[in-house]
């Protein structure tokens, strides 16, 4: 009998593991980790080592995860011999899980791995060992260096973690490796260690055709060196002429050294282009180091022949601010151009400058519909009050996205002059137009709205219900006081 009940439990533990491990809700997940911290069962320890075979990636991974929590005398030799599985699905969650652990027995098996006869656990040992403080042992260092001949990275990288001597000259011998995936590794793992001689390997690498020239310029952002400046910028120019300009603005984004204010020098030559990808090019990057310094070049670039590298210089401006951008900004919104228009709107939005409020109000009547959502979008940030009539006026446009805005403008300026026109919209037929306008009435907190709104308790919609419920919420409660605050009491 207590042999069935011990049964029992252990099948009711697992049950309960199995439940709330792969659950998708964090909470669960929460639970299952907490109850493996504190078990010694080794029923449930074998339990997810077999889950470790299961085809689902998510199952697998979680499953590792658990063994990582229990406790390290159980799960380690387990994981241990998954890890020398055949199967590289298996091998690679197993070495995951061994490189989490921090028992040195776990250490021990992965350095030791690196002389096994599968290609496969040889790698996700290498990988595993990273940070390792074994893979810093000369011996376990001949291992990885053997292994950089035919590497793809998993050796290389943990190599130039370790940051010795002997590991730095071997991945600089790596460098002359035949295979461009090797070369590749090495010069990364040179470039995170701030290794020199990494710097004219990734320069060469950014003039090979059909290579992955990402990884160069990668390399180059690392290593932070001035030398790289220039062909930085001269192979994003020359990616700037290439029909993908797609893959320039992606380059653009991984290079942390145009985001310093030093680095703006450099784009001036991509401006003075002739090719309006290239110009579109140095106006991004211009964006991106969003210094005051740079204020001045975007500013000519909103008159270029290009409307594209104009609507980007307007955005650009947005994001750095400034009295001369706003002038300047404001100039955009009659540009020919509705996608320039556009952008200049946005960009005011963010700028949040009531003297841009005119202006706006100017570009809200635009014949260009987008012009016109972006022109409400930028108001409702701005929120003057001189803007109340026209806002009012928007809750009857066409487009629901202006209508929105107009409705989240007169909100924020409690616009009581607005209320009428809002409780009538209470009894609109569709429920996001009744959404819109309680959300507005709790905003502006006008007493007349609470009847209206209670009506709006007894809609069909939760959406509206709960839209009313937060209203009379925000209009009936009390507001806090110096009492409330100190003595948790209310001042009626």
């Amino acid at each position: 009998m207590k042999n069935q009940g011990f049964t029992k439990t252990i099948n009711k533990d697992k049950k309960m593991v199995h439940d709330h491990l792969y659950s998708q809700n964090c909470l669960s997940r929460e639970r299952a980790a907490e109850f493996l911290s504190k078990t010694n069962s080794v029923n449930i320890a074998e339990e997810l080592i077999e889950e470790l075979k299961d085809k689902h990636t998510f199952i697998a991974h979680r499953a590792a995860w658990g063994l990582t929590l229990m406790n390290e005398n159980i799960s380690t030799p387990l994981l241990i011999k998954a890890f020398r599985n055949s199967n590289p699905d298996i091998c690679r969650s197993a070495a995951w899980a061994l490189h989490r652990i921090k028992d040195f027995r776990a250490e021990k098996a992965l350095a030791a791995a690196l002389k096994d006869q599968s290609p496969v656990v040889q790698r996700e040992a290498a990988s595993a060992l990273r940070d390792k403080a074994i893979a810093n042992n000369p011996k376990v260092q001949n291992s990885l260096i053997t292994m950089l001949k035919t590497d793809k990275g998993h050796a290389t990288m943990t190599l130039g973690a370790t940051k010795t001597k002997k590991a730095m000259d071997a991945l600089a011998a790596a460098l002359k490796a035949e295979t461009f995936t090797s070369r590749a590794m090495a010069i990364l793992a040179l470039a995170r260690a701030k290794d020199s001689r990494a710097l004219e390997p990734a320069l060469e690498m950014l003039k090979v055709k059909g290579h992955d020239r990402s990884t160069a310029m990668w390399a180059l952002q690392l290593l932070d060196d001035a030398r790289g400046f220039v062909p930085m910028v001269d192979h994003m120019a020359d990616l700037g002429r290439d029909e993908s300009f797609n893959t320039l603005n992606n380059s653009m984004k991984t290079v942390d050294i145009l985001k310093r204010t030093k680095a703006l020098e450099f784009l001036l030559p991509l401006l003075r282009d002739k090719d309006y990808k290239a110009r579109l090019s140095g106006v991004i990057s211009l964006g991106s180091v969003t210094s005051p310094k740079a204020v001045p070049m975007l500013i000519r670039m909103l008159d270029d022949a290009h409307w594209l590298v104009r609507g980007s210089a307007a955005e650009a401006l947005g994001a750095i601010g400034g009295a001369a951008a706003m002038k300047c900004l404001i100039r955009s919104l009659g540009d020919k151009s509705w996608y320039v228009r556009r952008y200049a709107a946005f960009a005011l939005g963010k700028l949040n400058d009531s003297r841009a409020a005119r202006a706006l109000l100017l570009a809200f009547k635009d014949k260009n519909e987008l012009v016109r959502v972006a022109a409400a979008n930028a108001l409702s940030v701005i929120a003057d009050p001189k803007t109340v009539n026209e806002m009012m006026r928007g809750l009857e446009d066409c487009n629901p996205n202006i209508r929105r805005s107009c409705a989240e403008a007169l909100g924020k300026m409690k616009a009581r002059k607005a209320v009428s026109a809002l409780i009538k919209r209470l009894a609109d037929e569709h429920w996001f137009e009744i959404v819109m306008a309680a959300e507005t009435l709790g905003n502006i907190g006008d007493s007349r709205a609470i009847e209206p709104l209670k009506l709006c308790l007894k809609n069909n919609s939760a959406e509206v219900y709960l839209a009313a419920e937060k209203a009379l919420k925000q209009i009936t409660e009390p507001k806090p006081t110096v009492f409330s605050h100190t003595y948790g009491c209310r001042i009626g």
